[in-house]
């Protein structure tokens, strides 16, 4: 079977894929600030998940204008998504690059997402003692048991070193 030359032409309606044998195709295409309104992102939002490789790099129009389409809404809604469930942007990479088109990688997804949790766990177990400690050292402050110290403030400064402490243990 011989290979059509795929022929694309932007337009202000949108991209137009000649298939040849009278076959034509008119998908839909959006210039940034569009992409931005359909995805919830602002418009340096999309510049700067472009510039960090999580969105492709867009076809042009003929006049330079950059030309997306309704993969790369999907594509900016997970990227946005992701953030807000505190994944990096490496992490998110990571999650990008396990998706080639095929099957949805959520056996890839789910280690990461998997070794998220365990860090998140270890984040509030981390914070829950520095909030135990530093309510500890309030109530000192507050019940006159704090040792008086030359410096800015004995709640700060004797919660350093007990911390240190407890950190180097």
């Amino acid at each position: 079977m011989q290979s059509l030359p795929l022929l694309r032409r932007f337009s202000k309606k949108g991209l137009t894929l000649n298939l040849g044998s009278g076959f034509t195709l008119l998908a839909s295409v959006m210039k940034i600030g569009e992409l931005a309104r359909a995805s919830g992102a602002s418009i340096s939002a999309v510049r700067f998940y472009e510039r960090k490789g999580l969105l492709p790099s867009p076809d042009r129009t003929e006049s330079g204008y950059r030309a997306y389409g309704a993969e790369d809404v999907s594509r900016l809604r997970l990227v946005l998504a992701a953030r807000r469930n505190g994944f990096s942007l490496a992490e998110i990479g990571a999650c990008l690059s396990t998706y080639m088109g095929e099957d949805p990688p959520c056996e890839n997804v789910a280690v990461l997402v998997a070794d998220k949790v365990k860090t998140l766990d270890r984040q509030i177990e981390g914070m829950r003692a520095l909030r135990a400690h530093l309510s500890k050292q309030l109530a000192a402050w507050q019940s006159g048991d704090l040792p008086q110290v030359k410096g800015c403030c004995a709640i700060l400064e004797s919660a350093q070193g007990e911390r240190e402490d407890e950190t180097t243990s």
